[in-house]
């Protein structure tokens, strides 16, 4: 896990996912360890649904729609796992503080979060945080909003991580979604907007390259 304070970057996860301020929607590094589990979604809605109904989390974990009361804790959850709530993806600043987001409680404390965007036929993920390991919250909270979003007409749901992200493509890989493009030296470009985005990653790889996976919602014509 990275250390909190950095650029958050789209697409990453922490447990408070990593830390650049730039998503990757990328994941935090709770939520990514639970690649362990061996079961593997496969299909769109039944595998996310499948995993996140198996995953040993007790029966007091509450997923649901943030609401304006949740703004303070969103917002120090965020800073916590990003440094701060500003998020970047394909070269554009999220508030993710202020973006639509499914909470994950327990007995009253926030135990995770997911941010979002629909445009149009596709949703963004453009953060997804959890604060404990092993727990089933972060594969939870990917159903809801896959679920979320194609209840409302979306067709797709994407994300951007880094190039150094390798938790996070073996995360969502497992989880089915598909590396469809590598943004070449956008994270370079995005230092730009946010001088604090690391120039080294995890593992100790160069930071350069926003990659995108896809999640398909609706079956295929």
């Amino acid at each position: 896990m990275r250390p909190a304070g950095r650029t958050q970057i789209a697409g990453r996860t922490t447990h408070s996912t990593s830390a650049f301020g730039y998503f990757l929607a990328g994941m935090n590094s709770d939520f990514l360890s639970e690649d362990r589990n061996p079961r593997i979604a496969v299909s769109v809605k039944a595998g996310l649904d499948q995993r996140a109904a198996r995953m040993p989390e007790p029966m007091s974990l509450m997923i649901r729609q943030a609401t304006a009361a949740d703004r303070g804790q969103i917002e120090a959850l965020l800073v916590s796992s990003w440094g701060s709530t500003t998020v970047i993806s394909r070269g554009v600043a999220h508030d993710a503080a202020a973006l639509p987001a499914f909470v994950a409680t327990r007995e009253g404390g926030l135990v995770g979060l997911a941010t979002y965007r629909i445009d149009g036929d596709a949703c963004e993920l453009v953060s997804l945080d959890t604060t404990k390991r092993h727990r089933g919250v972060g594969s939870a909270l990917l159903a809801h909003v896959a679920d979320h979003a194609r209840a409302q007409g979306a067709r797709r749901l994407w994300l951007i991580t880094s190039n150094d992200n390798l938790d996070a493509l073996r995360f969502y890989q497992r989880r089915g979604l598909r590396l469809v493009a590598v943004h070449r030296g956008a994270i370079d470009r995005a230092r730009l907007l946010k001088a604090s985005i690391p120039l080294t990653g995890t593992y100790g790889i160069p930071i350069h390259d926003e990659l995108e996976l896809e999640l398909a919602l609706q079956p295929e014509a």
